[in-house]
């Protein structure tokens, strides 16, 4: 079904490129107002939240999806044999799939603050080989309400074309820490699941930002840097890693409603401190939290669609393809394959 939809959503910009693009005209994108250039024309890729800030009493409604495959095995970049990991572990990871759902709004208080809302749905499946002469699989999955994020962006500077703005937020702990495996399953019958099939962090997290947005006639060049910092430690004694996020995309707006762009993403994100007393680290990968943290680098690839008349008149949607090129993670973990953003958004 996740393969289905991801399917879905690549028809979705084809039948939208076909039916939406050759109905407008195209107007020089610097002859508008002040304010309203980098933030009409809006250019910024699917996986991206935040790049700039909205007009007074401006709201804007968004529906995002994001889909992550991982396969394979990785140890400080090299690549893991899963025969190795079985003689240390019961069972060893196939392949680990992560959807999440995610309904946002924006609402502009000032030309320069604006606040914003998000809450999100999520899923989670793997596919395990076990231990044993006859090696069989097994997998187990969990899926519900995520952690809710409230944000308030400020514009330090902002003209006709480049903004400079300040985020910060809270992520509040609403996503369960406490899901349990499927009756009769092969592991986890009754148990809680690891960390990584959480659907929260069961902590309160700052969220703080930096984003510099400059527009140039067609193009657009966006540096951000973002960070999720843990406060405490949760209910089962133990907090996920602090996270740095380093962004920096280009996008060129070559027709009225359509753009391109590439993006390069670097994270950082800390081991895990504390345990959940009830999980056995050498059951499997995920439980172990040795296996928690490291460094990833990766390339996007996007297409964004703006509207500007008819039934769809200021909506946006946009489509990202990711891909890692570096990979360096603490302890035995799953090999992050590609992910893809999908963001569907409403101004009013």
């Amino acid at each position: 079904m996740d393969f289905q939809f991801q399917k879905l959503l690549l028809c979705i910009v084809a039948i939208l490129m076909v039916g939406v693009i050759p109905a407008q005209s195209f107007s020089d994108s610097t002859s508008c107002d002040s304010y309203k250039c980098s933030c009409d024309n809006d250019p910024t890729p699917a996986g991206v939240m935040i790049s700039h800030v909205h007009l007074k009493n401006e709201w804007m409604v968004s529906y995002r999806y994001m889909g992550m495959r991982m396969q394979g095995l990785n140890n400080s970049e090299q690549t893991d044999n899963k025969g190795d990991a079985l003689r240390n572990y019961s069972a060893s990871p196939d392949f680990m799939q992560m959807n999440m759902h995610m309904i946002m709004a924006m609402y502009g208080v000032t030309d320069k603050l604006t606040l914003m809302g998000m809450l999100n749905y999520s899923t989670a499946y793997m596919k395990m080989t076990m231990q044993g002469g006859a090696r069989h699989h097994h997998g187990m999955n969990s899926s519900g309400l995520g952690d809710t994020k409230l944000y308030a962006l400020y514009a330090l500077f902002k003209n006709k074309t480049t903004q400079m703005l300040v985020s910060g937020g809270v992520s509040l702990p609403s996503g369960s820490i406490t899901k349990r495996g499927e009756t009769g399953s092969m592991m986890y019958a009754g148990q809680r699941l690891p960390y990584s099939m959480q659907n929260g962090s069961g902590t309160y997290d700052l969220l703080p930002g930096l984003n510099l947005l400059h527009q140039h006639n067609t193009m657009y060049y966006c540096v951000q840097a973002s960070a999720i910092i843990r406060t405490t430690t949760n209910t089962l004694d133990y907090k996920l890693g602090n996270e740095f996020n380093l962004n920096a995309w280009y996008a060129w707006q070559w027709a009225p409603s359509i753009s391109n762009s590439v993006r390069l993403e670097g994270n950082i994100a800390g081991r895990l401190h504390g345990n959940d007393s009830s999980l056995d680290p050498y059951s499997e990968l995920s439980a172990n939290t040795a296996n928690y943290g490291g460094k990833r680098i990766l390339v996007h690839f996007g297409i964004s669609i703006q509207t500007k008349n008819g039934c769809l008149k200021r909506s946006r949607f946009s489509l990202e393809y990711g891909m890692p090129v570096h990979q360096d993670l603490n302890g035995l973990q799953s090999t992050l394959k590609n992910s893809l953003y999908f963001t569907w958004t409403q101004k009013f």
